[in-house]
């Protein structure tokens, strides 16, 4: 029997190799969005760049403008993969209704536009053999169309961080059914009814959202309010995309109950070695002090003592 949320069933319990795929689509999308930002930065560090350690600061003009501005380096492929992938992930995900189920493929759809209508060239020089840059340059060719390319990149970009927002706030004030309970893993249904566990993910789903509104403000603020000095001190925008990747990921990583996982583990990991430093222990063998010569054994009732013989 499929239920209403688009799952095989039978006599109410759904397929628990089905959820465990929804499960991992969650944290796919919650890990790709988290290690976007690392693997970009780090990456073109350790592969292109002239290995300068004080170019691993991100606090330099030097680096790209932004996050997407990474499409302009030779990090360019693994934006461009991550954001389809995450694009292609949200877009198949179903979840429990038609709200989620909108606002998923909504989102899939704006991670695609991301990918496929890159931002405006950095104005910074880091495209340039400059001791952040990279050790081959960067060459750009005009496209035609370039800033309504941009804008659409910066349409698309909102409109990601505006539905990961909406989720957030969604699955906050979201109860659900019997029915619905029955379509969960075991771990989920667990968390659900749990009012402890319960709070903490929503409050972990008010922090994300809140950071994604404040890098919004942050982005806004940048453009708009800073000086070009103070723009040119540091990368705001980047940091601005940043926090918000990092938010996005941290709550599909929670709604897919990674961090859960990674927690069980390592409980489970901290008893097993509990466990063998005890055998360990208990296999040990004390040695005994030795006998001191006159002190009687113990146990043992003295003796009689022997005559001096010079007595």
């Amino acid at each position: 029997m499929r239920s209403k949320w688009g799952l095989m069933s039978r006599g109410g319990q759904t397929s628990n190799q089905l959820v465990g795929d929804y499960m991992t689509l969650r944290k796919a999308v919650g890990w790709i969005a988290v290690s976007l930002p690392f693997a970009v930065f780090l990456g073109n560090w350790i592969i292109f760049s002239h290995h300068h350690f004080g170019c691993l600061a991100p606090i330099s003009y030097k680096l790209p403008d932004s996050l997407s501005g990474y499409y302009y380096s030779h990090m360019r492929d693994v934006f461009i993969g991550a954001m389809c992938a995450a694009g292609v992930f949200l877009v198949f995900y179903r979840g429990f209704d038609k709200v989620e189920r909108w606002v998923t493929n909504f989102a899939g759809g704006c991670a695609l536009g991301i990918a496929l209508f890159p931002t405006k060239p950095p104005t910074s020089d880091f495209l340039q053999t400059n001791r952040c840059g990279p050790v081959t340059p960067v060459t750009l060719q005009p496209a035609p169309h370039g800033a309504f390319v941009g804008v659409l990149h910066v349409v698309f970009l909102c409109g990601l961080m505006g539905a990961i927002a909406v989720l957030c706030f969604w699955w906050i004030r979201r109860r659900y059914s019997p029915d619905e309970l029955n379509t969960m893993t075991d771990e989920e249904r667990a968390i659900e009814h749990d009012a402890g566990l319960k709070a903490r993910n929503n409050k972990i789903y008010l922090v994300c959202a809140v950071a994604i509104v404040l890098a919004a403000v942050l982005a806004v603020v940048q453009a708009k309010v800073f000086s070009r000095s103070v723009q040119l001190a540091a990368p705001w925008l980047l940091y601005a995309e940043t926090i918000a990747f990092l938010a996005f990921g941290l709550a599909w990583s929670v709604k897919g109950r990674a961090l859960f996982a990674l927690a069980k583990r390592a409980r489970n990991l901290r008893r097993r070695l509990g466990a063998k430093r005890g055998a360990g222990l208990s296999g040990l063998q004390i040695p005994q002090p030795a006998a001191v010569s006159g002190a009687a054994t113990p146990g043992l009732a003295p003796g009689p003592s022997e005559p001096d013989p010079d007595s």
